[in-house]
């Protein structure tokens, strides 16, 4: 490394006078080749007389090693070993990327296939419970999207269920799971409503036979769930986007399931989508955590996990 600085007059103002710092580095390959500016500026002091005083003569040179003592210091980072090998496990790992694009430019011509399907279906969780899903072959996918459903089916005060996306670079064996992705969802005390009679598939008005205000007269553009009495296949979520106070909510788009009367909603509902990427992993699962509240309040769920996967046809 190779500095050179060069001190020039920088013109006076009324009542200031100073020198202009240029320094260069022939060393700097990533601003490009040759000698780089790295420092291009004045330095200015106050004074009187004709010419500058002593003391502003030693502030302007202290201003100026400053600066490039400053420089020097982050300039021996740059070169400093450990730097240069942090730089190559980085580049290591996106290698991978890079040979993932290459794969992917040699079938950019080739037909892909996007499936979608359940892993499992809605199936319940007790309080301090741990459930999991079905594990996904990911080896052969360009992508794998996992789709998360769920919703608190107690009038019971919750302070979170933990969710978990792992995979698995192994394509059996339990001992390399590693977590992919972690959240929480599910706070508070979901609101317990029943249908007013039988709810037929294809309809975006709900009835409802609880006339206490409830969640029909809350902030609209949420989930609600509703459990079927009869199967708990039938189950699923609406979108909120209207209500008549005391009488039923509407839905953005219309069930896709009839339910009978007895069914209740609850307006404790979420849903997550994650992608895992080409190269993530031989496996993945989901895992629902519903002992993530540890003080004992906690209330029941329902959870359902799907799954959309891009192939080469």
């Amino acid at each position: 490394m190779a500095l050179t600085a060069i001190v020039t007059k920088a013109f006076p103002g009324k009542d200031t006078v100073g020198m202009h710092l240029k320094l260069t580095d022939d060393d700097r390959a990533d601003l490009g080749d040759g000698e780089q500016t790295i420092i291009d500026k004045d330095f200015m002091e106050s004074f009187s007389g004709d010419a500058p005083s002593t003391e502003a003569k030693v502030a302007i040179g202290s201003a100026m090693q400053a600066e490039i003592d400053n420089y020097k210091d982050r300039r021996a980072k740059f070169v400093h070993a450990v730097y240069e090998t942090a730089r190559s496990q980085i580049a290591a790992g996106l290698s991978v990327v890079l040979i993932m694009v290459l794969m992917l430019s040699g079938v950019a011509n080739a037909a892909l296939t996007v499936t979608s399907s359940v892993i499992d279906d809605w199936a319940a969780v007790a309080e301090g419970a741990v459930d999991q899903s079905t594990v996904i072959d990911i080896s052969s996918n360009y992508a794998t999207v996992v789709h998360i459903q769920a919703f608190l089916d107690a009038a019971v005060a919750h302070e979170g269920t933990e969710f978990k996306i792992q995979v698995s670079g192994n394509s059996s064996g339990n001992e390399d799971w590693t977590d992919y992705a972690v959240f929480s969802e599910l706070v508070g005390t979901p609101d317990a409503q029943t249908l007013n009679g039988d709810l037929a598939g294809g309809e975006t008005a709900i009835l409802l036979a609880d006339t206490g205000g409830g969640y029909e007269a809350v902030q609209l553009g949420d989930w609600i769930a509703i459990e079927d009495s009869a199967s708990a296949a039938a189950n699923e979520l609406v979108w909120r986007v209207g209500f008549t106070t005391d009488t039923s909510i509407t839905a953005l788009d219309a069930t896709t399931n009839a339910h009978l009367s007895a069914s209740n909603c609850y307006d404790i509902a979420m849903t997550r989508t994650l992608t895992i990427g080409m190269g993530h992993g031989s496996r993945a699962r989901v895992i629902c955590n519903n002992g993530y509240d540890n003080d004992g309040t906690a209330s029941t769920l329902v959870w359902k996990v799907g799954k959309t996967v891009t192939t080469e046809l």
